[in-house]
C-alpha cells in the first residue's frame, strides 16, 4: 500500500495531534510513577482514574498515529505500555502494583476501542479522510 504524502496543513494537524498525546502520555506517566500523586487525585477512587487515564490515552494515541488502518497496533502498544508502567510501581516508594489497577487500565483500552470503532462507523470523521487522503473501508 503505497502511503499518501500529506500537505503542510495535514502535517499541522498531525503534529498537533501527536504533541498532543505525547503530553498527555508524560502526564498518566509522571502521576503513575511518583511516590506522592497530586493532591487532587488523592481523594479519588483509584480504578476511575486508571480507566479514565488509560482510555484518554488511548484516543490521543490512536489520534496521533492510527491513520492508515494501524488502529489496533497503536491501541495494544499503550495497552503495553500501561503494563508497564504498572509493573514500575514496584520500585516506587508508597506505590503499589495492583492487578485491579492492570484491569481498569486495559478497560480504558478496550472501551477507547470501541468509542472508536463506533464513532468510525456511524459519525463521519471528516478529519481522518483529510488526515490520511485514503478513503477507510472498515475501522480496523
Amino acid at each position: 500500500m503505497m502511503m499518501k504524502v500529506f500537505n503542510v496543513q495535514q502535517r499541522y494537524v498531525l503534529n498537533f495531534y501527536r504533541l498532543c498525546f505525547w503530553l498527555i502520555l508524560l502526564f498518566v506517566s509522571q502521576q503513575s510513577l511518583v511516590p506522592q500523586p497530586a493532591q487532587v487525585f488523592e481523594n479519588s477512587w483509584d480504578k476511575a482514574l486508571h480507566f479514565t487515564a488509560w482510555f484518554g490515552v488511548s484516543v490521543a494515541a490512536y489520534l496521533a498515529y492510527g491513520y492508515h488502518s494501524r488502529g489496533l497496533k497503536v491501541i495494544l502498544a499503550v495497552f503495553a505500555y500501561a503494563v508497564l508502567v504498572e509493573c514500575g510501581q514496584l520500585w516506587v516508594p508508597g506505590r503499589f502494583f495492583s492487578l485491579l489497577d492492570m484491569l481498569a487500565n486495559g478497560l480504558g483500552c478496550l472501551l477507547a476501542v470501541l468509542a472508536i470503532v463506533l464513532l468510525e462507523r456511524w459519525v463521519p470523521l471528516p478529519w481522518q479522510q483529510r488526515l490520511s487522503g485514503l478513503q477507510r473501508r472498515k475501522p480496523w
